[in-house]
């Protein structure tokens, strides 16, 4: 939401700047435009942010738009993060098996003298099978998570994702990663500017525990009042 609401900013100034008749307004539309692209250039390049926009199936590459090379660096990453994802429950998968491998009886000197010998061998031959399928199955996941249909501004993208679950189960476990970043830091400093919380000790010193009941106490009050 970030990225696409900065990119939304930018080309409502850039039309504004054209309908300007007087020169005073085209320097002051056009001063706000240059201080707004140079304090938020590198949002595109934020790991977080890049990831969000991507996963956000009311956006992916539109929220990229003026900048195409992140747009790329932000699908590379998501990519290598999804590919550890399914190298991590491939791995979980394959541990019972092997503990049962280990119970399993010898056969014979000749198989246990073989097995040494190309133990090593089988080993970097399953190693490299495997890590070609996940590499395969990220790229063939996020090819079709792409190519889904953008939904409508305004739709819920967690909703979308909670019905893609079965499809994507790896990428639907990324997108509740990082689509439920709070994007801003308005209601914590409205919780913290009450009186009694503005002190940065009591800040550093409390506890999360006691912050989230904060924070919910102090969002709901409004309905406590009208009881």
């Amino acid at each position: 939401m970030v990225l696409a609401s900065t990119e939304s900013i930018i080309r409502v100034f850039d039309n504004l700047g054209t309908n300007i008749i007087t020169e005073i307004g085209k320097k002051l539309a056009n001063k706000i435009i240059t201080e707004f692209k140079s304090r938020f250039k590198n949002c595109y390049r934020h790991p977080v942010l890049s990831k969000a926009a991507l996963l956000d199936p009311r956006f992916k590459k539109l929220a990229f738009r003026f900048d195409a090379s992140s747009y790329e660096s932000a699908k590379d990453a998501l990519k290598t993060e999804l590919q550890n994802q399914l190298n991590l429950h491939k791995q979980q998968s394959i541990e019972p098996n092997e503990n049962e491998s280990t119970l399993a009886p010898s056969t014979g000197d000749t198989d246990t003298d073989n097995d040494s010998l190309w133990k090593e061998f089988d080993a970097l031959t399953t190693s490299a099978s495997a890590s070609n399928s996940t590499v395969s199955s990220s790229i063939i996941t996020m090819r079709q998570y792409l190519e889904e249909r953008i939904i409508h501004r305004n739709e819920c993208p967690l909703k979308w994702w909670q019905k893609r679950e079965i499809l994507y189960p790896e990428l639907s476990n990324l997108a509740e990663k990082y689509l439920s970043v709070m994007a801003t830091s308005v209601s914590s400093e409205r919780t913290f500017s009450k009186s009694g919380q503005i002190l940065s000790e009591k800040r550093s010193s409390i506890k999360p525990k006691r912050m989230e009941k904060v924070l919910f106490l102090n969002m709901n009050q409004r309905f406590l009042d009208k009881e």
